[in-house]
């Protein structure tokens, strides 16, 4: 989240996740999602702790692997 962004329970809040795998260039892969957080419900108190929970709304997905890149000659 932009820390930039107030952040209530009525207004949708930007946002981005990004999955990176791989070590080498070669095995280089990842996902994105860019979406919005929204309030959700929160769960059992039994849990004990007072946190705001966000359900993330996905608008857009991206994913690459380069490893299965390549070009047929």
């Amino acid at each position: 989240m932009d820390p930039g962004v107030p952040v209530d329970r009525e207004t949708p809040v930007p946002a981005v996740v990004v999955v990176d795998d791989g070590r080498y260039w070669f095995e280089l892969r990842a996902i994105t999602w860019r979406g919005c957080l929204v309030s959700a419900t929160a769960p059992p108190a039994i849990l004990g702790v007072a946190l705001s929970w966000f359900e993330f709304l996905v608008e857009r997905s991206v994913s690459w692997d380069y490893a299965t890149l390549h070009e047929d000659f």
